[in-house]
């Protein structure tokens, strides 16, 4: 009897406990709708990001009005090379790019934020960690659409540890997070 009280009770508690998590689970989510609401109403879900099961880590992208793709540039959660994928309006890929430095090597940077001005593509990487000094690496644009590697061609130091970068009326915008 004492055995079944004892059970009773526990069984009791955790049912209640649990419904004390949903509820406060619940009310998060509604505050996170809430407080988020303009995001919610103007946003659009325009298709699954690209490289999950690549082991891509999606840092930035951008898209390119005039050709109607996506880039989106990421380093490789198993230290292999860093990638670009070209994706079109509707969400496929239609290439993916492997990064290689000047010297041919793997570029295994950070691929933060990617922009593209005329037929260079602008990618951030500051990992310092990888003797990368914190700047923009220049990629051609052809051979980020084209082909199965890119091979850096310039690199613009920018004295700052670049997170991420949009071009605006031919001004050149790089920023870091703090």
């Amino acid at each position: 009897m004492k055995k079944q009280k004892a059970l009773k009770i526990t069984l009791t508690t955790l049912g209640i406990l649990l419904g004390i998590i949903i509820l406060v689970l619940g009310v998060v989510r509604l505050g996170e709708r809430i407080i988020f609401s303009d995001f919610y109403e103007y946003a659009d879900k325009e298709f699954k990001m690209p490289g999950t099961a690549d082991g891509l880590v999606q840092q930035g992208f951008t898209y390119l009005q005039d050709k109607e793709i996506f880039l989106v540039a990421g380093y490789m959660s198993n230290g292999d090379a860093s990638m670009v994928y070209v994706l079109n309006k509707d969400g496929e890929i239609t290439n993916k790019v492997s990064l290689k430095n000047t010297d041919g090597s793997d570029y295994t940077g950070h691929t933060g934020g990617i922009e593209v001005y005329k037929n260079c593509v602008y990618i951030t990487e500051g990992t310092k960690d990888k003797d990368y000094d914190g700047g923009l690496d220049v990629f051609p644009l052809d051979q980020i659409l084209n082909d199965t590697e890119a091979v850096c061609i310039d690199r613009v130091k920018t004295y700052n540890n670049p997170a991420y970068i949009k071009i605006y009326k031919g001004y050149m915008l790089v920023g870091e997070y703090y």
